[in-house]
């Protein structure tokens, strides 16, 4: 007879794997840093999160309501001019969210390391060493992360959306996501109603109290007064499969292989519905780099799968080569081709004018043969996944 497991022997396996998924984490974003070396100021907003984490309770910048970075860098005595040092310690705690997200699907010990490996070396991890240095997107990430392995405690998972809403309001788009995530552990949806409406009526009344002790820069009025519909977001959609080729690389294979393969069912439909999300947010937010990022939620999963299938060596493989592709042509620094190319009419072409009209009438027709080369290659991406998923059906149909 099987002697169940005491609390005390749970609580300690418990505290054993975050904490080897630190240690991955710590491990996987050096690694990181020998490709990419962290600047070591805050850019860009980076530079209001810091502001914010000297006093986040005075509601001070552009977008206060986005108050949950800078408070907890606050509250761990990391604000003002060690904030920086605590955005460097919210990647390691992303990467080690993905070491447990990784287990939490079946993983081994050691493709937990390996998938957090292929995050840290692209874009997630990245592109805020130079680009968006300080910003809260990882937290976002680590929340969004948290959610499906925290989706069987309905409590827990909705608040890890509200904290999410407090970190960036865009996260609302993830809803339809974390809706089929609550939906695969427990079909009955009446008790997840409360539950959400609790945590949108939350964010609403904080939201409505800040905007009636300060204005926020970024704030709802700011995104209606400034549509991106449609010619805008259709920008916006394009620069983002730019970004998904040239900041990821090869690997992204894995997404087709995952989305082929017949036996995983129900859970490829995460990929459309994250994708879904990404498109709602870039139709009235103009940040295609940062937003696209959140593929990094199927892209876990689709790996743990690879992975699981026993595709280690390919997969070490594709991130070898995307490595090598992001060190041939570093999409890191805005100044680097071909992302300036099509940068560089964009800026002069459609916004200076701030016409998106031009979108289609001057700017595709100046940057079509790059357009054209880059998802030409992103196809080729795609049709290597579909034809790994292909022998692997063939062979699953034989045996």
């Amino acid at each position: 007879m099987r002697i169940p497991a005491s609390p005390g022997s749970d609580l300690r396996r418990g505290a054993i794997e975050v904490a080897v998924a630190l240690a991955f984490g710590a491990l996987a974003y050096a690694l990181s840093c020998v490709l990419v070396w962290p600047d070591p100021v805050n850019k860009g907003f980076g530079e209001q999160f810091e502001g914010m984490s000297r006093q986040p309770l005075a509601l001070w910048g552009q977008f206060p309501h986005r108050i949950l970075a800078p408070l907890l860098g606050w509250l761990c005595g990391m604000g003002g001019d060690r904030y920086l040092l605590f955005v460097r310690g919210l990647h390691v705690v992303m990467l080690a969210c993905v070491v447990l997200y990784a287990r939490r699907l079946g993983s081994r010990r050691g493709d937990d390391l390996l998938i957090a490996i292929a995050v840290a070396v692209t874009a997630p991890v990245q592109m805020y060493k130079q680009h968006w240095v300080g910003y809260c997107d990882p937290l976002a990430y680590t929340l969004s992360l948290l959610a499906p392995i925290a989706v069987r405690r309905r409590a827990v998972f909705w608040l890890l959306f509200l904290a999410n809403l407090l970190t960036h309001e865009l996260a609302v788009f993830l809803l339809p996501w974390l809706w089929f995530l609550r939906r695969q552990v427990e079909p009955a949806w009446r008790r997840d109603v409360p539950w959400v409406a609790g945590a949108l009526a939350s964010y609403a009344a904080f939201y409505l109290t800040v905007r009636a002790v300060r204005q926020p820069t970024y704030a709802a009025d700011f995104f209606l007064d400034n549509p991106l519909l449609p010619w805008g977001a259709l920008a916006c959609w394009m620069m983002a499969l730019t970004h998904w080729l040239l900041a990821y690389g090869p690997v992204l294979a894995v997404l087709a292989w995952h989305q082929h393969t017949r036996s995983h069912g129900r859970e490829r439909r995460q990929l459309w519905l994250v994708l879904a999300g990404v498109l709602m947010i870039l139709s009235i937010a103009f940040d295609w780099m940062r937003h696209a990022n959140l593929i990094v939620l199927p892209f876990v999963l689709a790996s743990a799968r690879f992975l699981a299938a026993g595709h280690r060596r390919v997969y070490a493989g594709l991130v070898a080569g995307s490595v090598g592709l992001l060190l041939w042509v570093p999409p890191w620094s805005g100044h680097a081709p071909p992302t300036s190319d099509l940068w560089g009419p964009m800026f002069e072409l459609v916004l200076v004018p701030k016409d998106f009209v031009r979108v289609v009438t001057h700017w595709i027709p100046a940057v079509w043969p790059i357009l054209a080369v880059i998802y030409a290659l992103l196809a080729a991406v795609w049709l290597l996944g579909w034809a790994m998923a292909r022998r692997g059906n063939r062979a699953a149909a034989a045996a």
